[in-house]
Formats: structure tokens, sequence, C-alpha cells
């Protein structure tokens, strides 16, 4: 059965798209979407706003984290060094105290060995350890 043209909903779906509002409720309809429209394209636009400062604030973060590694690891190599060169000095006042230990000129005759002390009761320091 064909419905007879004219009768609201039997129009094709091309006539009814280029339909205009013709009456107040229609009209109103129209304005409210077009508010809702332009609402929505205002928060879309703050919240582009929103992830750009946020953008901007973890590429601040991300410098700084890399400046921060930068001087951790500088101060892991000076750590490092100082470590090295203490270890130096040690072996150097090691060699020291074993030269004068070694130069020590000792009162007993005979050659000297190290713990050995002398008539005078003086041990390889110098200082009396007898009676």
């Amino acid at each position: 059965m064909q419905l007879p043209d004219g009768l609201p909903g039997t129009e094709p779906r091309a006539a009814q798209r280029r339909h205009l509002p013709t009456n107040a409720t229609d009209c109103a309809a129209v304005t409210a979407m077009r508010a809702d429209t332009g609402s929505a394209i205002e928060a879309i636009s703050r919240i582009t706003e929103a992830i750009g400062r946020t953008h901007d604030i973890q590429e601040s973060i991300s410098a700084a984290i890399e400046v921060q590694t930068d001087a951790t690891r500088s101060i892991e190599t000076s750590a490092e060094a100082a470590a090295r060169s203490s270890a130096d000095i040690a072996r150097s006042v090691e060699s020291v105290a074993l030269a004068i230990e070694t130069t020590v000129v000792h009162p007993t005759p005979g050659p000297w060995r190290p713990g050995r002390t002398g008539r005078d009761g003086l041990g390889t320091s110098g200082i009396r350890t007898g009676s």
C-alpha cells in the first residue's frame, strides 16, 4: 500500500534534510544546538590549552631531570677519583712509614729486624718498651 504524497514522513529523505525550521519550536531547537555547540567548542579550547600547559610542564621536568642526572654522574666520577686518590695517599704514607722504619739507626749490634729492641729498651719506633 502506498501513502498519498504530502503526509508527514512521506517525503523523500533528501527533501526531509532540506526542511527548514518553520515554527518557534524548531527555531528554539536550532538556537539551543548552536549554543551547545559554542559551549562545546569553548570547552574543547580550554582542554587544549590545559594539555598544552601540561606538555610544557612535562618538558621542563624532563629537562630538570636530565640536568640532575648529568650532575649526579659528575659527582659520581668525582667521588670515584677522590677514592682512588685517597688510596694512593694511603699507600704513599705507608711507604714513607716503612722507609722511616727501615732507616732508623738502632744502637744494638747486628742487623736490625722488625720488633727487635735495643739494649737501652727502645723499640723500633724509638719509644721505651721495657724497664
